[in-house]
């Protein structure tokens, strides 16, 4: 939908009292960020245990599919071995482990060093060049070179994916003849009842409060449509189906590098003061909203939260007054629950856009899915994406979701895929709010989870 200034000044003579006698559609809505929120941390072991849990957890799958394409396609006994080392030359057998790959892009802090302590300029892009190349690592610390792949092979691939290789020992090299990832996993019952009437999720992301070059009617318009303080009877029927609103990060605007680089140790009170403007318009916004609906709001990348993945929630005292209401539930990043019978699962980009870095690929749809394939939202976590030390890998996935969504994008862009074993998946690029005025709303009770954009014009 599209508005002028004249228009909204119209749309504000809208008859209240039909408005208010209307009742928005309940859903039922469970959490599921336990893992996010409750890994302990353990800075004294420092990644040990994130790759080992990744490694226990993950090398019987691709095992399991390992084994499977052999009795279907070779006679004998499963060949498969521990370290890639102990396989006799040219024997036809299975390795499996960690992948890592070799790329000269990469920063290297022992190469800056080396070089007379240069700084050494980082690509702007992506970190891949077509001289890229795939080791494994197996369960003994042992690493061989993978060689038969083309680049158009391994530049899919990114380090830290757990995989078991099927192939022969050539020398101090590994010729693989087929990769296996440990594939999606299972997805929780979902009910249909196509006699209900339709119900509907919100998702908007990078609001960035505070940003001088950005107008804010089209954030009025968006906080006024949703609460159903705009539009005719016609609009009041739909917004009242509207049940929840996802904010995927980026609330409050980050500062420009220009600033960042000329800033001194301490803030000017013009600055605390430019700072506290704009937590209070981002308070009252999120306090209109969440008299009307219920919200999550995840923290992102420009927001004041840990820099280490995954987020903790904000602390209430950025919202103060909207945290005295239980419809606002400030959740982790990524995000997890349960809508229902619908399994959500959702993040702010960092991950997302930090493993772009590393696998070539022009389709982030295509790289979406692929974590799923490898039941991973984050392998290049810890060395590609900071990530909080813990006694556990808290970004392996245990189910497959129905709705995968990122936030903070260029724009909205849209899949559904099904798995082999028949599960279909709903992939949502949300776009930046600030940038394009555009929210992404989400059909609950329609088959393949329908979902198109909600544009607010302020022009």
């Amino acid at each position: 939908m599209s508005w002028t200034n004249a228009e909204y000044q119209e749309v504000q003579k809208v008859n209240y009292d039909q408005a208010e006698s209307l009742t928005r559609d309940e859903s039922i809505y469970v959490p599921q960020n336990q893992v996010f929120e409750k890994s302990s941390v353990r800075l004294s072991d420092q990644y040990f245990h994130v790759y080992k849990d990744r490694l226990d957890r993950l090398l019987p799958l691709v095992l399991d599919n390992a084994a499977d394409y052999w009795d279907q396609h070779h006679q004998g006994p499963f060949r498969y071995y521990e370290s890639a080392m102990e396989a006799k030359e040219d024997e036809i057998c299975v390795v499996a482990g960690v992948l890592w790959k070799k790329m000269s892009l990469q920063p290297d802090v022992l190469k800056e060093y080396s070089e007379k302590r240069a700084i050494l300029p980082l690509p702007k892009k992506s970190f891949t060049k077509e001289d890229d190349s795939l080791y494994i690592e197996d369960v003994l610390g042992s690493k061989l070179a993978i060689c038969g792949l083309d680049y158009d092979e391994i530049k899919l691939y990114c380090s830290g994916v757990i995989v078991a290789v099927l192939g022969r020992r050539v020398y101090k090299e590994f010729e693989a003849h087929k990769i296996f990832v440990p594939g999606f996993p299972e997805q929780i019952p979902r009910t249909i009842n196509m006699e209900e009437n339709d119900k509907y999720i919100v998702l908007v992301s990078g609001l960035n409060i505070g940003r001088k070059d950005v107008n804010s009617l089209p954030l009025e318009l968006f906080v006024d449509y949703v609460c159903g303080n705009a539009g005719g009877s016609d609009d009041h029927l739909f917004q009242k189906m509207i049940c929840r609103v996802i904010i995927a990060g980026n609330s409050l605007c980050k500062e420009d590098e220009q600033s960042l680089r000329n800033q001194t140790m301490r803030f000017t009170r013009k600055e605390k003061s430019e700072i506290a403007d704009s937590c209070k318009i981002f308070d009252q916004l999120l306090t209109t909203l969440v008299q009307s609906v219920d919200v999550d709001l995840m923290p992102g990348e420009n927001d004041p939260a840990g820099y280490l993945l995954p987020q903790k929630p904000l602390n209430q005292w950025l919202c103060r007054n909207a945290s005295s209401y239980t419809s606002l539930n400030r959740v982790t990043n990524p995000h997890k629950f349960i809508l229902d019978d619908i399994e959500f699962l959702g993040q702010s980009g960092e991950l997302l856009n930090s493993l772009l870095r590393y696998v070539d690929t022009s389709s982030k749809l295509e790289l979406m899915e692929n974590t799923l394939k490898w039941r991973h939202l984050a392998p290049i976590a810890p060395s590609g994406t900071s990530s909080v030390p813990s006694d556990i890998d808290p970004f392996i996935l245990e189910s497959i979701p129905h709705v995968y969504f990122v936030g903070n994008q260029a724009e909205f862009d849209t899949k559904v895929f099904t798995a082999e074993s028949g599960e279909s998946v709903r992939i949502i690029l949300v776009p930046d709010f600030s940038e394009t005025n555009c929210a992404v709303i989400v059909n609950l009770n329609s088959e393949d989870l329908q979902c198109h954009t909600l544009k607010f014009s302020a022009l």
